[in-house]
């Protein structure tokens, strides 16, 4: 059970790092875009914006999936054990999901 502690921390610590660098990077980057392709005749930018976009709320998706699995195995060694790697690493990935959510499902939109 300790096991499954540390690989939900390991993957909590992953997702968290994918989500803040998706909120920090990556979002902005496709706000400046979108804010780029309202100009009239900007195609390119459009086509920039939707791919920049795309690509936002796939890492915020794979951000929310990391962090569920990282949840559910974190979860279950901090009921079993009560260990408090454990219990940090739900935490953590909790962190984590809010931010995969924010960003894959555009919860916060």
């Amino acid at each position: 059970m300790k096991a499954l502690g540390i690989i939900g921390f390991i993957l909590g610590v992953i997702a968290l790092i994918l989500g803040i660098y998706n909120m920090m990077s990556l979002a902005p980057y496709a706000d400046s875009l979108r804010n780029m392709s309202d100009a009239p005749g900007s195609y390119l930018y459009a086509r920039m914006w939707a791919e920049a976009h795309s690509f936002s709320t796939l890492v915020g998706m794979i951000t929310m999936l990391i962090a569920g699995l990282g949840f559910l195995l974190s979860i279950i060694a901090a009921i079993k054990t009560k260990h408090k790697m454990a219990i940090i690493a739900t935490v953590i990935c909790l962190i984590a999901l809010v931010f995969g959510l924010a960003q894959g499902t555009h919860m916060f939109s």
